[in-house]
């Protein structure tokens, strides 16, 4: 059975139904068409190929080079500032800085009942206390090196700070004892925050930072475990003890669990754009 056309059923409609002043404006139109067509020019055969031949596909090594080849650069960089604290500043003591970690921790009843109504593993000063370098003369150096380190970052970001400054928010102590953790998390209202490392044992946990576009994400296959660091999605830092880390604020990180069997021991802090 052969399908009518339907451009040439309406044409006959109009014929039979008495519209045959519809016919002819209409078949000038498909003529118009069809002269058209046969006007375009027809893709030409890739070069060196017959036209019914099929491209092959590129080899890995093809692949390889055209990636060699090609401008791929990245974008919307996410930086983190490592060094070692003493290299800005006054010199830190870190065993006199452990001790007053633990001092404070001692007597600091309303740090203590915060973690417990919380469920913090170990001690944190972040909800108690707000005036370390006021109560210990080593954290007021500690600040005072903190500031450097802060500037020469806020530096290498290119921020335009106008008249303002990056000024220190909130420095707390923390300590997290064997199978201790600290879940995902980021510090709003702040620019950059940071932590200096007072006690690492050996086992203790290191450093993990998320990529921030994680939850975009969605449909993304998963990253090769052999992918650039770049491309990862999550980074391990394990930092030494009289190291400073420093990032922006927004960036999601946390502490795994503690497997060594003394305490990690770190100061935290936030700086703030005024």
């Amino acid at each position: 059975m052969v399908t009518p056309n339907p451009v040439e059923f309406i044409v006959k409609a109009a014929q039979y139904t008495g519209c045959s002043h519809m016919a002819t404006p209409f078949r000038r139109f498909l003529a118009r068409q069809e002269r058209g067509r046969a006007a375009a020019p027809r893709p030409a055969a890739r070069r060196g190929l017959p036209p019914t031949a099929k491209t092959p596909l590129a080899s890995r090594s093809d692949l390889r080079y055209h990636v060699r080849m090609a401008q791929i650069k990245s974008l919307f960089v996410t930086r983190l500032y490592r060094a070692a604290l003493s290299e800005l500043g006054p010199a830190i003591d870190t065993d006199e800085l452990e001790a007053s970690c633990f001092s404070i921790a001692e007597d600091d009843e309303a740090g203590q009942a915060w973690c417990e109504e919380n469920g913090y593993p170990g001690y944190t000063s972040y909800a108690s206390l707000t005036d370390l370098p006021w109560r210990f003369p080593v954290f007021a150096d500690l600040k005072e090196a903190l500031d450097l380190h802060v500037a020469a970052f806020a530096q290498d970001l290119e921020f335009d700070l106008g008249d303002g400054k990056l000024e220190l928010e909130d420095l707390w102590i923390n300590i997290l004892p064997e199978g201790g953790t600290h879940s995902s998390h980021l510090h709003p209202h702040s620019v950059i925050s940071g932590t200096t490392y007072v006690s690492m044992p050996d086992g203790a946990s290191a450093l993990k930072l998320e990529d921030p576009r994680s939850a975009r994400m969605m449909a993304a296959p998963a990253r090769r475990k052999d992918a650039r660091e770049e491309l990862q999605t999550f980074i391990y830092v394990k930092p030494q003890v009289g190291d400073v880390l420093l990032w922006e604020s927004w960036l999601r990180h946390e502490v795994p669990m503690n497997m060594a069997e003394d305490e990690r021991v770190s100061v935290s802090f936030n700086y703030k754009w005024v």
